[in-house]
């Protein structure tokens, strides 16, 4: 379970930024908090702010840590250069390392873990580990020192693993390339993260998404209650020729695949026919039940097929899921079910947890939710995002957080100039 995460010298974030999911010491009611021995912890935070205040960045900052530990032994190369992405609005920010750390409980032990990059290494990496009050040291590195330092704690082959670890890669990703015992737990959660941002295609996406030609009955039973008519799905297998409809096809998958995939590991387009799972939603009609193809569905539809299914994971898992633009393409009732299924230990008993940026303001409306699970992001002068909790802010529980929010109380709202002066052109 996530605890904290900070970022420091990543696009729009100069400055050390921190978003927490411990909660504060409020007396809100509506969201039921995952509680361990040592904390008690928000089970989802939504950010709001202006267009362009910085908001994706955050998600861009977790995507930039996942990835790092995931790819950076196994897909890097001696001389692969990291794909960071600094402040890039001063001079000095461009030179200066990139920075992140995450605190998270695992089996009930806290980690923290973290690392600054340049753009052609990793020049310090550590992980400290509290079974009890007192702080382990697993490993620390400097780039500036012969060898990384380990703990005594840390057992099994560390030094053959050192030697193994290039400066452009990640000591723990090298260690779980090596099925380090103590160390792989580490890697899978910080590497469970679900991240998910605007695809242009949707209708390729579900059909990535759904390859496998399974839709959990969750998603059918969710998408009938949001009164979409879908009551079923099937599911058949096709072949793909090589034809200019295919061609189209495969060429929208393969940048869906190519947009995720690091720098310098991209998917060949060479595949000739392919095998694959056709899905078709039944809708409800007046005498039977209609399937349709995936890309007639609508927007909304196809939004939340791509959704639902790593929700319903994480839910199964306790795994976080990370989603930028939590309301498009949604109406808010529905982003509303999305908050409170997270909200509710019925529907998340095993603590997974969700963060998301949204500028549906009906959402702070919402019963289920509590004031320290809201955000703002906020951009100053310089062009450099800030990051503050709702609870910074004096409130009652009793507020009107919509209104407050939309008249600028609590600031991370776009300046209206008087739009008379963008009328007719000179």
């Amino acid at each position: 379970m996530l605890i904290r995460f900070a970022v420091e010298n990543h696009l729009s974030i100069r400055d050390k930024q921190e978003l927490s999911l411990v909660a504060a010491n409020l007396q809100d009611s509506g969201a039921d908090l995952i509680t361990t021995k040592d904390f008690r912890l928000l089970p989802a935070a939504l950010l709001y702010g202006a267009n362009a205040s910085g908001k994706s960045n955050f998600i861009s900052a977790l995507n930039f840590l996942m990835s790092s530990v995931l790819f950076s032994h196994e897909r890097g190369g001696p001389a692969t250069k990291l794909s960071r992405n600094p402040f890039f609005l001063d001079k000095t920010s461009r030179k200066l390392p990139t920075k992140l750390d995450v605190d998270f409980l695992l089996n009930d032990v806290r980690f923290h873990y973290g690392f600054s990059a340049t753009d052609e290494a990793f020049v310090e990496e550590w992980l400290y580990a509290f079974p009890s009050a007192k702080k382990q040291i697993w490993f620390y590195r400097d780039a500036s020192r012969k060898n990384i330092q380990f703990g005594k704690t840390l057992k099994g082959a560390v030094k053959t693993i050192e030697t193994l670890t290039r400066p452009n890669s990640l000591f723990l990703s090298a260690a779980a390339q090596n099925a380090h015992k103590q160390l792989t737990p580490v890697y899978n959660y910080l590497t469970s993260f679900s991240i998910k941002d605007q695809i242009e295609n949707r209708a390729t996406h579900a059909f990535a998404t759904f390859h496998e030609g399974k839709i959990d009955p969750r998603i059918i039973e969710f998408l009938q209650q949001a009164d979409t008519g879908i009551s079923s799905y099937q599911s058949s297998d096709k072949l793909a020729k090589s034809g200019i409809h295919q061609q189209s096809f495969v060429k929208d998958l393969l940048s869906i695949f190519n947009k995720y995939a690091p720098a310098g590991q991209k998917v060949s387009s060479d595949f000739g026919d392919m095998e694959f799972k056709e899905i078709s939603l039944g809708h409800q009609a007046a005498a039977d039940i209609q399937f349709l193809d995936i890309k007639r569905e609508s927007a909304g539809t196809l939004r939340l097929l791509v959704l639902l299914k790593p929700i319903f994971e994480a839910l199964d898992n306790g795994f976080l899921v990370v989603i930028d633009e939590l309301d498009a393409s949604l109406h808010t009732y529905l982003a509303e079910q999305i908050v409170a299924l997270f909200n509710s230990k019925k529907t998340n008993p095993k603590g997974a947890q969700l963060i998301a940026t949204t500028h549906d303001t009906n959402l702070l409306c919402a019963d289920y939710l509590r004031r320290d699970q809201v955000w703002f992001v906020e951009k100053d002068r310089n062009g450099a995002s800030t990051l503050y909790p709702l609870t910074d802010i004096r409130t009652r529980a009793a507020d009107n957080l919509e209104k407050g929010y939309l008249q600028g109380r609590f600031g991370a709202v776009p300046f209206r100039g008087p739009i008379d002066r963008l009328g007719g052109s000179k």
